[in-house]
């Protein structure tokens, strides 16, 4: 068994030994000496592990948290502190305040004051009785172990009372007090908050709590006693960073038995499932017809297909729901291991151009890589996405863990709509807010895209790659996609792009290679050492040996790397050869398209506004603005902005392309006319050299002027070469406008 650094005494801050001066000071000036201080839970068990903690709950012995926050209060005026307004937060058992609790700030620091207590529960609620207890009762009310220490703050010293806190700290084991059985059947909540623990610390399961949480007793009383709020509040807790490790937390609740009681499917009024049938817009198709020609646009439609929903066999349905739960599970075991993939190998595929060759990356994924913390910002060669929020982080989370259903919608209830069910279970089973539901929704539409376009620019490599002619390769030389369409798709997913991206390839995997237990295997499973189920018995190992696997990971590595080099995503560069491509046609000056500097697709500003639009094609208010300022995005994504400063290295290749045609053309005639006064015996030898010298200056003159016609014109300005955009946007408008007529 492993062990946790945990430190022999609470080491406490300046700002902390100030602030519990001043509450045994209170004491003393209120005469209320025979009052003990304890700060309770969480703050006791960070500071023993070396965290810092602001989360400071004070419980008296002797009075109510009100009762001391109000004489604290008085107390703090006599000394010249300024005074503050004492908030009292009634009980709410929906929040888990189960006593009134008064909460004070002082010296800058909101502390939260209430009275030792003791509780009782009864079957119809997780609400309990609570009465006056002594602070070894109240130590055994409380949820876990690690959480049931006391900092004394009169003797300070930390009290283990149950004896079990500490060994349990060090040993890293989330283990109740009392009984869990009994301790699940009062507040089946507080499974939930066991998963969050061992997941945040990475900590082991007590067995006899792991087999508490699968009793279908207890699953009976968390239907009945726990709100689907507090439900969705823990959810919080587990996945809006990734250092509280979100995997393990969804893993740990699979583990438990009770991903079906977390992860709900509302029910219809008779208790039944609510009708359901397949949703056709993701029916990902692996092979798509490449375009004849390769230079056009794709349309549009195949970034946000129309949902048309169509029937199923109830076979095909039945099968869906009988597997959600392990193709979901896997998805996020996948996409765990995705992140350790791209952490570790992110050079070896930005090295490699040859999707037809053997993949070079590690093989395996160990337990504790999936497991660790994976920042961001750690991430080499790879879009940065370290500003995520915690709402659409958890959102990405929440969105795959249900995505085994994502296949299937019902009817909104009187709606008659159809919906995403899903969408359906995460608003109804867990109130999930509408811009959460609005996220996951576009998660969803775009996982579809991005596996349509990592299957199209396999194909289109393939082909690439297979052809033996130097003009077939440049014929057939595509992404499959075009930039329009890529960009549709990036300005839909904004700063998420890259983990939508990776989400939509741990799908495919999950289908692909099943990397867990199937359900009954997993939570009929056994400790393997001392009775604790630790995170490498929850966790599942995977194994990327499968050729198809790899070929399929590698496919989307390529993907985010042409993404990139498309010039999307504020970063990367895209090349275009001097004098061809989209700009040669467009405008007289050819210039390399496209600098490093461009910004993300989703920050795209119009070229035009609507008024400026107005009056430069001639059209007037109405819907048809609309659609022309949408063809307008489309023309902006298809040609990309052309900078001066890019020109530069497309002056200087033209220039010393002309320097040494001349200077061929030169030595060819300085020849030619050297032959000519060999030849010419007749003549004297001065005029033949004459006759030379004025051959080769004529030659001479004739390249020069070769040469200085075949040079460039004059690099335009930032503010002509803007100009030109326009006009060139502007007449695309026009002509896109005739069409409509």
């Amino acid at each position: 068994m492993s062990s946790t650094t945990v430190l022999q005494a609470v080491v406490l801050t300046a700002e902390e030994q100030e602030l519990f001066n001043v509450l045994l000071g209170s004491l003393e000036w209120a005469g209320q000496r025979g009052t003990t201080l304890r700060v309770a839970g969480g703050w006791v068990r960070d500071k023993l592990l070396g965290k810092s903690s602001s989360d400071i709950d004070i419980a008296i012995d002797n009075q109510t948290g009100v009762a001391f926050a109000t004489s604290l209060n008085e107390y703090l005026q006599s000394i010249d502190i300024p005074a503050h307004r004492l908030a009292v937060i009634l009980a709410n058992p929906e929040q888990s305040k189960h006593m009134e609790t008064a909460t004070l700030k002082v010296l800058g620091l909101p502390i939260d004051f209430v009275n030792l207590r003791s509780e009782s529960y009864t079957d119809e609620s997780r609400v309990p009785e609570i009465q006056f207890g002594t602070a070894a009762e109240d130590a055994l009310r409380r949820d876990f172990t690690t959480n049931t220490l006391f900092y004394n703050i009169n003797t300070s010293q930390v009290e283990d009372l149950t004896g079990r806190g500490i060994p349990d700290l060090i040993h890293g084991i989330i283990c109740t007090p009392l009984d869990p059985f009994v301790t699940f059947r009062d507040d089946p909540l507080r499974i939930l908050r066991g998963v969050r623990f061992a997941a945040r610390f990475n900590f082991a399961l007590d067995d006899a709590l792991v087999q508490a949480a699968r009793h279908t007793e207890v699953h009976a009383m968390f239907e009945t006693k726990v709100s689907r709020e507090r439900v969705l509040k823990e959810l919080d807790g587990m996945l809006q960073h990734e250092s509280i490790r979100p995997v393990l937390a969804l893993r740990s609740i699979m583990y438990m038995g009770i991903y079906h009681l977390v992860f709900r499917i509302p029910l219809s009024r008779d208790g039944s499932l609510p009708a359901l049938s397949r949703n056709a817009t993701y029916q990902h198709q692996s092979t798509m017809p490449m375009a004849t020609n390769l230079g056009q646009r794709q349309s549009a439609g195949h970034v946000f297909q129309s949902a048309v929903t169509a029937s199923a066999p109830e076979i095909e349905i039945s099968g869906i729901l009988d597997k959600w739960e392990g193709t979901s599970i896997d998805a996020v075991t996948w996409f765990s291991t995705l992140r350790v993939i791209r952490r570790y190998n992110s050079d070896n595929y930005t090295s490699s151009s040859n999707t037809t060759s053997t993949c070079s990356f590690a093989l395996e994924v160990t337990i504790e890589q999936q497991i660790q913390p994976q920042t961001m910002e750690s991430y080499r060669n790879l879009p940065d996405s370290s500003h995520i929020d915690e709402s659409a982080h958890r959102s990405m989370y929440l969105g795959i863990a249900i995505c085994g259903l994502r296949h299937l919608s019902t009817l909104d209830g009187n709606k008659k709509k159809e919906i995403s069910l899903p969408i359906y279970m995460l608003r109804e089973s867990l109130k999930l807010d509408t811009a959460a539901l609005q996220c996951i929704q576009t998660i969803y539409d775009c996982m579809s895209s991005f596996q349509s376009l990592a299957s199209r620019l396999a194909a289109a490599t393939a082909y690439t790659a297979a052809a033996t002619t130097k003009a077939a390769t440049a014929e057939t030389e595509s992404s499959g996609f075009s930039r329009e369409e890529a960009g549709l798709l990036l300005r839909a997913t904004k700063h998420i792009w890259a983990e939508v991206l990776w989400i939509a390839c741990a799908e495919e995997l999950a289908l692909m290679q099943p990397c867990m237990y199937d359900k009954q295997t997993m939570v009929s499973q056994n400790p393997s050492e001392n009775e604790y189920h630790f995170p490498a018995n929850i966790m599942a190992p995977v194994s990327l040996q499968n050729q198809a696997v790899q070929k399929k990971v590698q496919s989307y590595f390529h993907l985010e790397q042409r993404l990139v080099s498309l010039g999307l995503c504020g970063q990367g560069q895209t090349q275009a050869a001097a004098g061809t491509g989209a700009v040669a046609g467009r405008f007289s000056y050819a210039g390399h398209r496209l600098h490093s500097s461009l910004p993300p697709v989703w920050d795209l500003k119009p070229l035009l506004d609507g008024n400026r639009l107005m009056g430069t094609v001639g059209l007037k208010r109405g819907p048809l603005v609309g659609r022309v300022m949408d063809a307008q995005l489309r023309w902006q994504l298809n040609y990309p902005p052309v900078h001066a400063d890019a020109a530069d290295a497309a002056d200087a290749a033209d220039a010393a392309d002309a320097a040494d045609a001349a200077t061929a053309a030169t030595a060819a005639t300085a020849a030619t006319a050297a032959t000519a006064a060999t030849a010419a015996t007749a003549a004297t030898a001065a005029t033949a050299a004459t006759a030379a010298t004025a051959t080769a200056a004529g030659a001479t003159g004739a390249a020069g002027a070769d040469a200085t016609a075949a040079a460039p014109p004059s690099r335009p300005s930032e503010e002509e070469i803007a100009q030109m955009e326009v006009n060139a946007c502007a007449a695309y408008l026009r002509q896109y406008l005739d069409s409509l007529s």
